[in-house]
């Protein structure tokens, strides 16, 4: 699996969190089950993306190598946390 997240997916991560915008992930998880999740962006650190996930309620670690796509909602949030992606 190519380990690089496609450049796409980073620049809609990073505009959404400027924005305040959540962001629609299709993610793959270890197991190989894709599924969407609805995130708010926090920060982008050691190839993992930390957003707050509703559908989870809570923080949650991403691989950016498992994102297969990124979209950006026209959902705003209130940032729970420092938001540390820019």
């Amino acid at each position: 699996m190519n380990t690089i997240p496609n450049n796409k997916i980073l620049e809609n991560i990073v505009k959404a969190a400027m924005e305040n915008k959540t962001v629609a992930i299709t993610y793959k998880d270890t197991k190989g089950v894709i599924s969407e999740r609805e995130t708010e962006p926090y920060e982008i650190k050691n190839e993992k993306y930390w957003g707050y996930c509703s559908n989870k309620n809570s923080i949650r670690q991403f691989s950016l190598a498992n994102i297969l796509g990124a979209r950006i909602t026209e959902n705003k949030y209130i940032p729970r946390w420092e938001v540390k992606i820019q």
